[in-house]
């Protein structure tokens, strides 16, 4: 009988027709399908690296060709171009911080006035003199957002100084 014969046997419910051969063909394949899913997951951090590095070197390579067409060696004009993504990440944490550590600021030395406002409508002051909760509200807002100011500054610092560890580290590669 052949294979071909075989497959139908067994599709049409003849289980004496199915051999050992055909048994042994689909247990290697699921096998070698398991160990192949199972290899993948071991290494599934280094092929994750290996497509965040080819996207990486996808998205800087009309940088380095402009660069490298303007006779500007090809390691120079990567170093430049990680550079001048660390300097651009840099930059723009050191605009982000002054506004929002400022807003912070300016919005918890408020708070106690617009605490006052609310307090001078009839209705806000009846529920405040019954339940009596305005005050520590206000002290917890007023905590939380100086937790905030200083959660932003160290998320900047941290990320700042993240990129100027793996600018170093690229260009003791690079050189």
């Amino acid at each position: 009988m052949s294979g071909a014969a075989n497959t139908l046997a067994a599709m049409s419910g003849d289980a004496s027709a199915v051999s050992s051969r055909l048994v042994a063909k689909i247990v290697l394949v699921a096998c070698a399908v398991l160990a192949g899913l199972y290899l993948f997951y071991l290494i599934r951090e280094v092929v994750g690296i290996v497509l965040i590095a080819a996207f990486f070197a996808l998205a800087i390579a009309p940088a380095v060709n402009w660069l490298d067409d303007r006779k500007v060696p090809r390691w120079i004009a990567i170093l430049l171009v990680y550079l001048s993504i660390a300097g651009g990440i840099f930059g723009v944490g050191l605009l982000l911080v002054t506004p929002i550590v400022n807003g912070v600021n300016n919005l918890s030395a408020d708070l106690p006035g617009y605490i006052d406002d609310l307090n001078k409508n009839e209705t806000f002051r009846k529920y405040n003199e019954k339940y009596d909760r305005v005050a520590e509200l206000g002290r917890q807002l007023i905590g939380l957002l100086l937790q905030l100011r200083d959660d932003v500054v160290l998320l900047v610092v941290l990320t700042e100084g993240l990129v100027l560890v793996e600018v170093v580290d690229v260009a003791g590669k690079v050189g």
